[in-house]
């Protein structure tokens, strides 16, 4: 279905995509018992980030959804940041190698490392 048949939503990244494909993704969310947060990137480019729900007050029940999970994504961090210190990974070689993709990412280092 074209873009101007439907609700859009713009993304920080300025991808558009229809509300409700959106909505179905988030609300998909993750399959099975490990917690990923793809679903709150952008589908095309996953660059910028979670899909904040701020930008997007006007759907109350996105909103509500999203915000939902973005508060988890922050828990999660949280958490993962503290794992990543107690068992001495905060000074992984990982971190260090300007080539490695997450060089100075310790957030994403300890998401993709550990398992919630």
């Amino acid at each position: 279905m074209p873009l101007y048949c439907d609700n859009v939503i713009k993304l920080s990244c300025n991808h558009i995509f229809h509300y409700n494909c959106i909505n179905n993704l988030i609300k998909a969310k993750w399959s099975g018992p490990r917690i990923y947060f793809k679903f709150l990137y952008c589908p095309l480019c996953n660059e910028h980030g979670p899909i904040n729900p701020e930008d997007f007050i006007e759907f109350k029940e996105f909103y509500d959804i999203l915000n939902h999970y973005w508060n988890l994504y922050k828990h999660v961090m949280k958490l993962s940041e503290e794992r990543l210190k107690i068992e001495g990974l905060d000074k992984s070689q990982e971190l260090l190698d300007k080539n490695n993709p997450w060089y100075n990412n310790p957030i994403k280092y300890a998401l993709k490392k550990f398992a919630f």
